[in-house]
């Protein structure tokens, strides 16, 4: 195994809030995963939406893990518009490694703009990919 690169996730960190967030009974709505000393790691949880919101800027990228109603899970990831090239080449490199183990969600979608963090935006973004709702 010798060559293999080292993960830039914190895989047991981001495991401890996957299994936490999708437990049958939680007292979290979502996650969401930023750098810290070069690894993803938790940067914060919450059941409220407004604070969910609140995470993202315009300066960072993130990996957000949402929970809709009826076990349904959104990964976002979030590249600020002002985030530095390496944080968004990172966050290309990490991606894939933290998929892996957020690994049960319906829809997957990258933006950075803060009005796509909108929970009715986001749960017509999920019915239309589940063909649930007509394409204008």
């Amino acid at each position: 195994m010798g060559n293999l690169a080292p993960s830039p996730v914190d895989t047991a960190d981001v495991q401890k809030t996957y299994d936490r967030l999708t437990a049958f009974e939680t007292d979290i709505n979502w996650a969401v995963f930023k750098f810290d000393n070069g690894k993803i790691k938790t940067s914060a949880t919450g059941k409220d939406f407004k604070t969910f919101v609140a995470q993202f800027s315009d300066e960072e990228v993130a990996i957000a893990y949402y929970r809709l109603e009826f076990g349904v899970y959104v990964l976002m990831v979030w590249v600020g518009l002002k985030s530095s090239t390496g944080d968004k080449i990172a966050l290309t490199t990490a991606t894939p490694f933290v998929v892996t183990i957020l690994n049960t969600f319906s829809f997957q979608f990258m933006t950075s703009k803060i009005a796509d963090v909108d929970l009715d935006h986001i749960t017509e973004l999920v019915a239309k990919a589940k063909g649930l709702v007509k394409l204008h």
